[in-house]
């Protein structure tokens, strides 16, 4: 049987041998009816039109990882980090003496999920970040917690992120405590400017609530507890504080580049105490605090860092970890009210901290240490030095990690801390924690 190719070549040569007839020409009147008539159906016969695809295309302009969002002129890139931490922990004088209540050893995991933002507008880049991170621990915390949650547009930062005030510098994981300087996430509204190459000037009014500590020997109407020495113990947010009147005032001066960078920075902070109906109420203070701070970026991988900061009535500024105890809570505190006087006296505190990270072979070797003290003569006076409010604190944090793969860190850190606190009955005590840590960054 011939195939379907084999009947139109033998058709074709049976028209070939047919006798030819002159073709007749139609008229002008047919061939329009015609074309009319052909008309709609020469059209359905073309193709149709191709869809237009708007393609995903990267966004070179705000770095690598960003790509247009299709139909927009905004870019966006996603990341994320998965943490894993096993910490056996050690102390002295707890004060609570129920040693074997405590865990002495947990597993505690971190997912973060973050989110950025870039679109090239007429006044400069307009950029945001949204960091939210959960942790799974022996508390059972599932709550998320947003780290960053902030926009930036000429020159302007509104949102939540870190202190202007702060460098947080500091070179190990700090999983724990923070070393001997401040690290604070904080709501904020700031702005920027340029003064020249790598050299910039910031002013910022953050909320002053985070940076509470409370107040010390004052116990507003209702508390259940009487005046204390330390306001945690008290029972109220804030130890003593009234309600927020004023933000805290920040300025930053700053230069940076491919050496490291340097900084120093000021903030004022308002002492407020609320409403004594059973007595004196006294006015409020203003507290301030002043810091410095420089990173350098050494040949072979080797980082240094340092940071110092005084502060009077504003101890949060000069340290995120103070010591506490699980049944007084903090040891520092802004101030203490003196009842002779019905004034709130300042505290002072003050922090150095130093680190370096450096490369050996394979691993990366990281080390922070850092020496704290914070002072308060108001309780010695009032209770005719029967308690001592002073003290002196040192941490010191180290850490080996590896990263096998691109993005993925293992390693082992320790962290310590020591109390010297100045009143024999408390005397000295310490801390430690060492863990495994496992960090996948994406």
């Amino acid at each position: 049987m011939p195939t379907s190719n084999e009947f139109r070549l033998v058709n074709s040569a049976a028209a070939s041998m047919r006798p030819r007839r002159a073709a007749r020409r139609p008229g002008w009147a047919v061939m329009a009816l015609a074309g009319l008539a052909a008309g709609p159906a020469l059209a359905a016969d073309l193709p149709a039109e191709p869809v237009a695809v708007d393609y995903v295309r990267v966004c070179g302009a705000a770095g690598e990882g960003y790509y247009y969002v299709p139909g927009t002129e905004t870019c966006i890139r996603m990341a994320g980090e998965v943490k894993l931490d096993y910490f056996v922990n050690s102390s002295s004088g707890d004060r609570t003496g129920h040693w074997r209540d405590d865990d002495t050893s947990d597993f505690r995991v971190e997912g973060r999920i973050l989110a950025y933002s870039f679109t090239d507008t007429d006044f400069g880049a307009l950029t945001t970040m949204m960091e939210l991170y959960w942790t799974k621990d022996v508390d059972d915390n599932y709550t998320p917690t947003v780290d960053h949650a902030f926009i930036q547009w000429g020159g302007f930062t509104f949102g939540r992120t870190e202190s202007f005030h702060d460098a947080a510098n500091y070179v190990t994981w700090a999983e724990i405590y923070t070393p001997a300087m401040s690290d604070t996430k904080i709501n904020l509204a700031a702005y920027t400017a340029t003064l020249a190459d790598g050299l910039s000037a910031t002013v910022s009014i953050e909320d002053s609530t985070e940076r509470r500590l409370g107040i010390a020997l004052y116990a507003p109407p209702g508390s259940a507890a009487s005046p204390d020495i330390y306001p945690d113990a008290i029972g109220l947010d804030g130890g003593g504080y009234g309600g927020s009147k004023w933000p805290d005032a920040v300025v930053r001066v700053m230069t940076e580049g491919a050496w490291g960078s340097a900084q120093v920075s000021g903030a004022l902070h308002q002492v407020y105490a609320a409403y004594n109906g059973g007595g004196v109420t006294p006015s409020g203070a203003l507290a301030w605090a002043a810091s410095g701070a420089f990173t350098v970026n050494l040949p072979h991988g080797v980082t240094l860092v340092g940071t110092g900061t005084y502060t009077r009535g504003a101890p949060a500024y000069a340290h995120s970890s103070w010591y506490d105890f699980s049944d007084t809570g903090a040891l520092a505190y802004d101030a203490a009210f003196d009842p002779g006087s019905g004034d709130l006296d300042l505290t002072t505190a003050y922090s150095l901290s130093f680190g370096t990270a450096f490369d050996v072979g394979a691993a990366q070797l990281a080390i922070q240490a850092g020496w704290s003290r914070f002072e308060d003569d108001t309780v010695s006076r009032v209770t005719a030095g029967a308690i001592n409010a002073d003290f002196s604190q040192i941490d010191v944090q180290a850490q080996i990690g590896f990263e096998p793969v691109k993005d993925l860190i293992i390693g082992l850190g320790t962290e310590f801390q020591y109390l010297d606190h100045d009143d024999a009955a408390i005397g000295q005590n310490q801390r430690m924690s060492t863990y495994l840590h496992v960090d996948r960054v994406f």
